[in-house]
C-alpha cells in the first residue's frame, strides 16, 4: 500500500502554486514455485483504480496486471 499525503506543485500554464490531493493505492504480488528453478509471478497495481496525480496536468497510470516467468540456473 502506497499513501501520499497532499503535496504542492506549481501549475506552469499559471505560475500558481497549487495543492494535489492525497491518495492512497493498493497493489498485490503473488508468487508461486513450480520447482527450485522455475516460478510464476504475478502483480497487480491500483487494484481500485484511483485517479490521482503526482504532477499537476499529468494523470498517473490505472490499474495493470502484469504476469512473469522466473527462471533461476
Amino acid at each position: 500500500m502506497a499513501d501520499n499525503g497532499a503535496q504542492l506543485d506549481t501549475d506552469f500554464a499559471t505560475f500558481e502554486v497549487v495543492e494535489l490531493d492525497a491518495f492512497t493505492l493498493l497493489g498485490a504480488n503473488a508468487r508461486y514455485d513450480l520447482s527450485e528453478s522455475v516460478a510464476l509471478t504475478l502483480r497487480r497495481s491500483n487494484l481500485f483504480d484511483a485517479s490521482y496525480q503526482e504532477v499537476v496536468g499529468f494523470n498517473s497510470p490505472g490499474r495493470a496486471v502484469f504476469g512473469g516467468l522466473e527462471l533461476n540456473f
